[in-house]
């Protein structure tokens, strides 16, 4: 400290002295003449940002020790033209020759709107500085709920409402004892809750204990009596007398005995019984049974006199099952034109009835032959025949229906059954589009489907017939699309594949029908039938053209194969000979893919088509032949004209795979013998006896006449015929055989399909 004064006490002097020097001159200081003065530089100091700087020199080399003294101005920060971010509450600007800053606080603005809190998140607000661009944003935090204090109650809980979010907060009640009593003997008590979070109140009430009295009551001639052990309270009441039995049966001239006991302490009393005047009831005797058409008659006797005491009639069979009454000119409806009007009772066991109008003729070919017909039945409201009269019999409301005599069929059995059975395998495997739809149906999956029933003509009975579904559109669920169709084959010699349908044509009876008559078309959705026949022709010439792989390529635009599949195993299961190219339905949906279907079916259950002969239980199931399988059934009226079906022969070889398959999926539930018999019987037990009995007699000279007309001319000694020959005992035993040989068969195709 002490040298810096002293240097700085030297520095003025010098100065001074310059000054001296400068104003008088150096040769007037020195004494001596002019000279030139020669300037060194002799030391100096760099002024800084905050501090000046100085540049001293010796003033002349003759002058001595003068100098000249200059000072230099400090030279102030250079600070940056932009301030930068420094940290969150500064920005600055920077000297470029020192260490110096130029700190200022940002000046925060508002960035945008605040995002607000809610009860449960925070809220947020951006700010910008306008002077350096730095940005930030503050949480405004979350409010947090706003409950009112007192709870609400609601039944069992209690809660709380926040009024900005509306948060609901549910409790249960905090329930506190405000007051109790305890129950006696005779009296409940009752205690009082209160909750002190919502204010609620709610009483629990206790049954009065009821008396404690001992086991046994103590018994008197009058009563009896019980003590309560709690409060003392004593009871008396009188016997509860209950009838124990007799003792002794009063008859016409003695008394008996009556024992009664009390059912409270048991105390016994004996009455006496009064002889009696009155008959007392025995057993109830039938002495006429009834018949299908004739009530019967049972009578009470009295056990001690045996008078007739009471008696009651008892329903004929036939009106245990359901009946149709027909009036009317019956015999005029002799063919399918001749269409016949009459009156017709519906009545059913299950309270169903109506009574209407009706229109009958008859339906099938076949049936023409028969005496007793077929018919199809249409129903109407009046004796106009112009309103129909549309009743839900189980398959939705229609007014058209068959009633089938099933002449050749004594049991009335085969055909439903089969077609029941049917319908179960189309529903068991709803695959595809076509099979979703059937099985959807309430017309058995568009097969026939029908019940036993007793048909009345003019108050006679005619017989046992089934009441079915018709060969109709509605069967199929058809609604006029205009791709929609169902043709049927009626014919051995034109439907084997062998020859296409070409076209249809309107018969003079109304029937649509093929060009060769072999099909007929049932129902088009629209009024331009022409496609139906060439879209089926190219279902026949594709199997025509094709076989093996080629066919199994191709065959699904023109077939539903399930079904077709399908119908192959079911077809040899019931040995349907008369179905397999006669007697099928074929619809289609979309007119391009064909279903098959069934019906009439007759010939089934190893009774032949004609119902006089049977088919052995071994009789045309598939076999392998020369590397193939072969078809086995003979076709037309001389049995081999073709020697196979096309479509079957198809069928078999290309999806031998998939019927082994199936076959063994069907056995184990709609094919088993189990479910086939039980599907059996259920039409036996709905077709009580006598009723068979009635049919057989109300028929039996015209069924003798068909039978032996079945019979050559030269044979002598015509059998009686035997109405129960192929009835329901036949078919159970029958049907396991068949389905035995089935098992077989399949076995066999089974191992020739590894080899292949």
């Amino acid at each position: 400290m002490k040298n810096t004064k002293r240097f700085l006490l030297c520095i003025m002097l010098l100065m001074t002295c310059l000054m001296v020097f400068t104003l008088v001159g150096c040769d007037t200081l020195l004494g001596g003449g002019e000279h030139e003065h020669e300037f060194v530089k002799h030391e100096a100091k760099e002024p800084t940002c905050t501090e000046e700087g100085w540049l001293a020199y010796v003033t002349c080399s003759d002058c001595k020790d003068y100098t000249t003294f200059k000072s230099v101005p400090a030279l102030g920060h250079d600070l940056s033209e932009n301030y930068v971010e420094g940290d969150e509450n500064v920005h600055s600007r920077v000297c470029s020759r020192c260490t110096y800053t130029d700190d200022m606080p940002h000046g925060w603005k508002k960035a945008g709107d605040a995002v607000l809190p809610t009860c449960t998140e925070d809220g947020k607000q951006d700010y910008t500085c306008d002077t350096c661009g730095s940005e930030k944003t503050e949480t405004i935090k979350a409010l947090g709920h706003s409950y009112p204090e007192k709870y609400t109650s609601v039944g069992d809980v209690h809660t709380i409402t926040c009024s900005r979010c509306l948060d609901k907060k549910e409790e249960s009640h905090s329930w506190y004892v405000i007051q109790s009593s305890d129950p006696t003997c005779t009296d409940g008590g009752v205690t009082y809750y209160g909750c002190d979070a919502c204010g609620s109140s709610r009483n629990e009430i206790a049954p009065a204990k009821g008396h404690s009295f001992p086991e046994n009551y103590q018994p008197t001639d009058d009563g009896h009596s019980l003590t309560c052990t709690d409060c003392g309270e004593t009871f008396d009441g009188p016997h509860e007398l209950v009838k124990v039995g007799v003792e002794k049966e009063p008859t016409c001239a003695e008394t008996g005995t009556e024992v009664y006991a009390c059912s409270v302490c048991g105390y016994e009393k004996r009455y006496t019984l009064p002889t009696v005047d009155e008959h007392f009831d025995g057993d109830w005797e039938i002495t006429s049974s009834p018949t299908a058409t004739v009530d019967g008659l049972k009578v009470l006797h009295c056990s001690r006199c045996d008078k007739v005491i009471d008696e009651e009639v008892l329903t004929c069979d036939a009106k245990t099952m359901p009946v149709l009454y027909f009036t009317g000119e019956y015999k005029n409806a002799t063919n399918a034109k001749n269409e016949v009007e009459m009156g017709v009772t519906y009545t059913n066991p299950n309270g169903e009835e109506f009574t209407a109008y009706a229109t009958i003729k008859v339906q099938g070919s076949s049936s023409v032959a028969y005496d007793k017909k077929n018919y199809t039945v249409k129903f109407y409201k009046d004796d106009t025949y112009d309103s129909k009269l549309k009743y839900d019999f189980g398959w939705g409301k229609e007014n058209k229906y068959v009633i089938k005599a099933n002449w050749v069929d004594f049991s009335n059995a085969r055909n439903i059954v089969s077609c029941k059975l049917w319908g179960d395998i189309v529903a068991s495997r709803p695959e595809s589009e076509n099979q979703k739809r059937l099985a959807a149906l309430k017309t058995n999956a568009g097969a026939i489907d029908g019940f036993p029933i007793s048909v009345y003509m003019n108050g006679e009975f005619h017989g046992i017939y089934t009441f079915n579904v018709p060969k109709d559109e509605w069967m199929f669920g058809m609604d006029d699309s205009p791709t929609e169709a169902l043709i049927a084959s009626d014919d051995w010699n034109h439907t084997d594949f062998y020859s296409l349908v070409e076209s249809f044509y309107e018969a003079s009876n109304g029937d649509i029908m093929s060009k060769n008559n072999g099909w007929e078309l049932i129902y088009c959705g629209s009024d331009d039938y022409s496609w139906v026949a060439e879209s089926f022709d190219k279902l026949i010439k594709f199997c025509q053209d094709n076989e093996g792989d080629a066919f199994r390529a191709g065959i699904e635009n023109y077939l539903d194969v399930d079904a077709a599949i399908d119908y192959v195993i079911f077809m040899y299961a019931n040995c349907m000979h008369d179905n397999a190219s006669k007697n099928m339905l074929w619809a289609t949906y979309d007119g391009k893919t064909w279903i098959p279907s069934v019906y009439d079916q007759d010939g089934t259950f190893g009774q032949y088509w004609d119902g006089v002969r049977i088919e052995t239980p071994d009789r045309y199931l598939p076999q392998v032949v020369n590397g193939k399988i072969d078809v086995n059934i003979t076709y037309g009226p001389s049995g081999n004209n073709n020697p196979k079906f096309i479509l079957w022969d198809r069928i078999l070889n290309a999806y031998t795979d998939e019927i082994v398959a199936r076959y063994y999926e069907l056995r184990e539930t709609t094919l088993s013998t189990e479910n086939i018999v039980a599907e059996l019987k259920k039409v036996e037990d709905a077709i009580p006896s006598s009723v068979y009995d009635a049919d057989a007699e109300r028929w039996a000279e015209s069924r003798a006449n068909w039978w032996k007309g079945k019979y050559d001319s030269k044979v002598t000694s015509v059998p009686t015929w035997d109405y129960t020959k192929y009835h329901f005992d036949f078919m159970y035993e029958w049907m396991e055989n068949r389905m035995n040989c089935y098992d077989e068969a399949i076995a066999a195709i089974e191992e020739f399909a590894k080899t292949k």
